[in-house]
């Protein structure tokens, strides 16, 4: 089976987005993240 890459673009909830990215991850498909420079600092 071929390999996916993944690409998550980031607004808020890290957390949320880290655990989904190590979800797609784990089965060997490849997660790219971009964190909007317009989210807030504390994201």
């Amino acid at each position: 089976m071929g390999r996916i890459a993944f690409l998550l673009l980031c607004h808020k909830d890290p957390a949320t987005v880290i655990a989904q990215a190590r979800a797609l991850a784990a089965g060997g498909d490849g997660v790219v993240l971009h964190l909007d420079g317009r989210a807030p600092a504390a994201a």
